[in-house]
């Protein structure tokens, strides 16, 4: 598909789907079917416009709903990786001591009761 159809298809308004003729759209159909069928023969249909319209909004839909998907999975991995920071955070006793915290955590050791924990828990240690 030409750069500037896709541009234009992915501007998200149905303003722009108005503006693509039917040769646009299938265009865009055939490139998101190509790369749906990937190493397979793309199936035969109908070229009408009617058809035609129905593909585009399918696969409009679809890369919308990719891209909603890769998102997610961003922000799963970026949670994960908090997660573990914390749990090591936890597991290794780094709570009593701010500056032991890993570096993603250095703001929250900082700026939360950890200094009061820290000297509370070595008040406890000198006066037993």
């Amino acid at each position: 598909m030409a750069e500037n159809t896709k541009q234009t298809a992915m501007a998200g308004s149905t303003g722009a789907e108005a503006e693509l003729d039917m040769d646009q759209k299938h265009a865009y159909v055939r490139e998101w079917l190509e790369k749906v069928f990937t190493g397979e023969e793309v199936p035969d249909y109908e070229i009408n416009s009617q058809t035609i319209d129905c593909l585009y909004r399918m696969a409009r839909q679809n890369e919308t709903r990719e891209r909603e998907a890769e998102i997610l999975m961003e922000d799963f991995e970026q949670k994960t990786e908090e997660y573990a920071a914390e749990s090591h955070w936890c597991e290794h006793g780094c709570w009593l001591s701010p500056t032991n915290c890993p570096p993603q955590l250095q703001l929250q050791c900082e700026n939360s009761l950890i200094p009061s924990l820290h000297s509370c828990a070595l008040q406890h240690t000198h006066t037993h």
